[in-house]
């Protein structure tokens, strides 16, 4: 592609590549200077052109005397955004797009999305499981990529067949314009946590970043929101005609109406002008009915119908991580979950309680790091007091030092909870499933479906949650049958 067909003026040169790391080999290729949290690109210009980039695209006050096509713009983001769909021949208008945003559901939302979308047409992902796309599954770090590399996979998607897309978008992705390319046909709010670590981050400003996204949406782009979360009444101030709700509110254009909640999954009724559709799912507790009903209205604006959605939502398994029961014929529950802040814990605890027995104790394997401060401590142990019957504190990532000296600071915290200090996690689940009586309810909570732990020397392979927790249930199976005959 020629530089002048990108930008009016330009010398016709070939362009073969686009890029916003220095350090790579850049033949025939135009370098945007990115101003990130920790580095900013005009500060690598000479690198950039060391390895071989002809134009520069910058906005700063830059010297421009370097052998190399110089081309100043008001904001290299937006430029950035409107060179990207443009070198790779706009990839978004061949594919239904979905991008979900919120510091709790994202995930959950996406995973739901594609599942029910894959019933119909081929659909990618982009998410903190990865990039999904046919049988390829590639691996990263963050939810959501850069502009350029969002372009790069949609154009990839269209090139392997895919069809629709969802992108799990987190704030901090949005406030660098990371998805203002993608121009979604359908975007989804899940709701607002400000204990998680996403709100955090963005603090006060949240809620100006995510309107100010909104702001860039077309006029076509169909928005779904959470009618029972207190953004609700923020968002709506950025959200134009073509909008949706869902939720337990009555006034909610897809209300949830009869919800169940068991050990085995969860049903409820969804209410849409006149129609009644009753919907039964494998995922456990009320945060699920939020996210099921999130993926269900999106795609009911995209002209999917909700009773065929419906049946296929009763076969989806539940998410690799999040609310997770680990199931090998046992008499007892066992659920892994990536709960790490206080909201989060009580929604768990909240769900086991309900769907105990009098007789039945709820026990949690909960991991601490070195850097979790007393007070949230505190709060933890005073909401698991109200909840459950017994803790085993152990290790879960990150930590320096002595963990068990970290561990006896707070184990004051929960007394009365028959506290138990077993430092290596996996030991700790092992111990936790014996422990375990005929209807009680094991909780291990923190890590969700991580593969890797974090320890003094660094970052080491961790065999799951789930994977040491199934063996452990079956090896205690095995010992039963044995001691039957």
């Amino acid at each position: 592609m020629l530089l002048s067909s990108l930008f009016e003026g330009s010398p016709d040169i070939e362009i073969k590549q686009l890029s916003i790391d220095s350090r790579l080999p850049m033949k025939d290729c135009i370098f945007f200077c990115l101003s990130g949290i920790r580095y900013n690109g005009h500060d690598y210009i000479k690198e950039a052109i060391k390895n071989g980039a002809t134009v520069i695209v910058y906005e700063e006050d830059i010297d421009t005397s370097l052998d190399a096509v110089f081309i100043k713009v008001s904001n290299v983001e937006d430029c950035l955004n409107d060179i990207a769909v443009r070198f790779y021949n706009y990839p978004a208008k061949d594919l239904d797009t979905y991008v979900c945003a919120g510091c709790d559901g994202p995930s959950s939302v996406s995973y739901l999305l594609r599942a029910l979308i894959e019933n119909y047409k081929p659909c990618a992902s982009i998410g903190v499981f990865g990039i999904l796309y046919g049988e390829h599954r590639l691996y990263s770090s963050v939810p959501t990529l850069t502009i350029l590399d969002n372009q790069k996979y949609l154009n990839e998607f269209r090139k392997q067949g895919m069809k629709a897309c969802v992108f799990e978008a987190d704030a901090l992705s949005l406030s660098y314009k990371k998805l203002d390319s993608v121009s979604p046909d359908v975007f989804i709010y899940c709701s607002t946590n400000e204990n998680s670590g996403e709100f955090q981050e963005i603090g006060i400003n949240y809620y100006d970043v995510l309107c100010s996204y909104l702001y860039t949406l077309n006029d076509d782009t169909a928005i779904v929101l959470n009618r029972d979360d207190h953004s609700y009444d923020e968002l709506i101030k950025a959200t134009g005609d073509n909008f949706a709700t869902y939720g337990f509110s009555s006034d909610s254009d897809f209300m949830i109406r009869n919800m169940e909640l068991d050990r085995n999954g969860s049903s409820f009724d969804l209410c849409h002008d006149d129609e009644t559709v009753h919907i039964k799912t494998r995922l456990l507790g009320i945060n699920n009915v939020y996210n099921c009903t999130a993926a269900l209205s999106a795609l009911y604006m995209q002209g999917y119908e909700l009773s065929e959605l419906a049946a296929y939502l009763e076969t989806i398994e539940p998410l690799a991580g999040v609310m997770e029961p680990v199931v090998c014929g046992q008499k007892y529950e066992v659920i892994v979950d990536c709960a790490d802040n206080i909201a989060n814990i009580h929604d768990v605890y909240e769900f086991a309680s309900n769907v105990s027995s009098s007789a039945s104790k709820i026990v949690c394997v909960w991991g601490l790091n070195s850097q979790d401060e007393k007070e949230n401590l505190r709060d933890i142990a005073r909401l698991s007091k109200e909840f459950i019957d017994h803790v085993i504190l152990t290790e879960n990532n990150s930590y320096s030092g002595n963990l068990n000296d970290v561990i006896r600071k707070v184990f004051p915290y929960f007394e009365g909870l028959r506290p138990v200090i077993i430092e290596n996690r996996s030991f700790a689940i092992e111990s936790a499933v014996e422990l375990m009586n005929d209807d009680d309810i094991l909780l291990i909570l923190g890590k969700g479906d991580e593969t890797t732990i974090t320890r003094n020397l660094g970052r080491e392979p961790y065999e799951g949650d789930r994977a040491i927790a199934e063996k452990a249930i079956k090896k205690r199976l095995n010992e039963e049958n044995c001691d039957i005959f």
